[in-house]
Parts: C-alpha cells; structure tokens; sequence
C-alpha cells in the first residue's frame, strides 16, 4: 500500500455523490420541518394559542415588522380564507408566486440582485405599513 497517491489520482476531480446526498438530505429535511410546522399552525390558531411567540420587533418598537401578522395570515391561508390572509399580512400572501419562481429557478436565485431587491422590498414594506396613510398595510388586530 503506497503512502503517496499518484499523480493520477490527485488529478482526478472528487465525486458530486456526496454533495447531491447532502443537499437531497437539506431539502428532505426542509419539508419535514416546514410540514410539521404547518400541520401545528393547521391544528392550533394563532389567535387562541398562547405557545406562539409574540413578534419582538412590536414589543420593543411599538412598529409592525413585515412580518406582523404574518402567523395568523398564513393560519387563514391554510384553511382557505385568502380575504383574511390578504387583510392580516398583503407582501406574505403577494410573495408567494414569487418565492416559489425563486426557489424553483437556480439563475433567479443565485442573480446577485435577487437579495438585494428582497431587502428593499421588506425595507419599504416596513415602512409603509407604519405610515399613517397606508391604512390597508398594518395587521388587523386579533
């Protein structure tokens, strides 16, 4: 058993096996994760449900996050209320079509503009609905 590999090993490139197991893994894992969180949010209402946390962005700033109602939204949208969804968080129940074309297109995802332009886009959002003009922006409260 020689100590030193040959040249001709050395130049050979390493196998993609290994890194399409792992990635089959993270996204198998992925959908694990976000069904089980699903079938709880499905079971259990935001509104009546006291082990969901509380937004901390609200608590300490008084503002809405982007995220403001974002749970309650998607309870609604699990149970088909799209009205409900729209009228507690409009950019989660609007970006849906656009993170799945994201996810599912390599060259969006991976375009150097992509997160960027998801920043600002929850930037302005952000702010807009902490304007007092935008009535139709800030989470109906439960």
């Amino acid at each position: 058993m020689p100590l030193m590999e040959s040249s001709e090993e050395l130049a050979k490139p390493p196998s993609p096996q290994p890194l399409l197991r792992r990635r089959r893994w993270l996204w198998g894992a992925v959908a694990i994760v976000v069904a089980a969180g699903g079938f709880v949010l499905w079971y259990y209402d935001p509104r009546e449900s006291a082990f969901y946390p509380p937004c901390l962005f609200r608590q300490m700033t008084g503002l809405h996050c982007p995220g403001c109602g974002g749970t309650r939204a998607m309870y609604s949208l699990l149970h088909g209320d799209l009205a409900s969804a729209f009228a507690l968080n409009p950019l989660l129940v609007l970006s849906i079509p656009f993170v799945a074309i994201i996810l599912l297109f390599p060259a969006i995802r991976a375009h150097r503009w992509t997160p960027g332009i998801v920043i600002l886009v929850l930037v302005l959002y952000g702010i807009a609905r902490n304007l007092p003009g935008f009535l139709m922006l800030p989470p109906v409260e439960a």
